[in-house]
């Protein structure tokens, strides 16, 4: 069996960090998770070597998102391929870095969404589904993760999220009905290749965003075993909008 630790994060290009101090303690919190890959959204490539013990071994550089992947310096031996590519994108570029971690593939992603593309909902409508197909494509990985800007359409989270978005709240009827298309976009597509969320087996899950949602979600293939799911709180501390989600999975031989 092939086991890996996963803590998947988005950290708001260190906006909430206002001096080293601030990114070193980050990193310390970071690394003391003991995670064997660390996945990041919006990352930045101009801050180097700030999670101690670890090294980014793959990364997309983008001005709006950049996707990574940091891997525990004792482990570096089990990367056996890395890569990154360009999504379909409509408005600013989104991209997948992915590794071959033990013979398990890892695919981090950021799908458009947010407060800047939700506008443009009505012609962005299906592009989720696009970029998810893609990256299933390129690399028919076993894990799926990041930050999806959304959530699955049928569920108590999407109603809680949307009812306090006051965006969503503006719309008519219609166009509400269309928004959630946009929003719930490529989870229906995982589910029907056969990919589970790790948050199926919970009654209840803590939000990870500052804004009372959960746009951050792991999928993986059915054959792999998933444990010890752990949602960490690096919004309290202000490192960030966004808590991050920890997972031990295991694949079998």
């Amino acid at each position: 069996m092939s086991n890996v630790k996963l803590l998947s994060l988005n950290v708001e290009f260190y906006n909430r960090l206002r001096n080293p101090s601030h990114l070193s303690d980050f990193g310390d919190s970071l690394s003391s998770l003991n995670c064997d890959l660390i996945c990041l959204q919006e990352d930045s490539s101009d801050e180097k070597d700030w999670i101690k013990g670890y090294s980014r071994i793959v990364y997309h550089h983008s001005r709006y998102c950049t996707n990574s992947i940091w891997c525990k310096n004792s482990k570096l031996k089990y990367v056996k391929e890395v890569g990154n590519f360009k999504l379909p994108s409509v408005g600013p570029s989104r991209f997948c870095v992915f590794v071959n971690f033990k013979d398990i593939i890892i695919a981090n992603t950021h799908l458009t969404g947010g407060r800047y593309d939700d506008v443009n909902f009505k012609t962005n409508t299906l592009i989720k589904d696009q970029q998810v197909y893609s990256i299933i494509k390129k690399t028919n990985p076993d894990i799926i993760l990041g930050d999806f800007n959304g959530d699955v359409s049928v569920s108590q989270r999407t109603i809680t999220a949307l009812s306090n978005y006051y965006f969503y709240n503006n719309l008519n009827s219609k166009d509400k009905q269309t928004f959630i298309e946009f929003w719930s976009g490529g989870h229906s597509m995982l589910k029907n290749m056969n990919y589970k969320n790790v948050f199926d087996d919970y009654d209840e899950i803590p939000t990870t965003s500052i804004f009372n949602s959960n746009p951050d979600h792991i999928y993986y293939k059915k054959n792999i075993l998933v444990k010890d799911l752990e949602i960490i709180d690096t919004i309290k501390n202000n490192y960030t909008d966004h808590n991050g989600i920890i997972v031990e999975i295991v694949k079998p031989n």
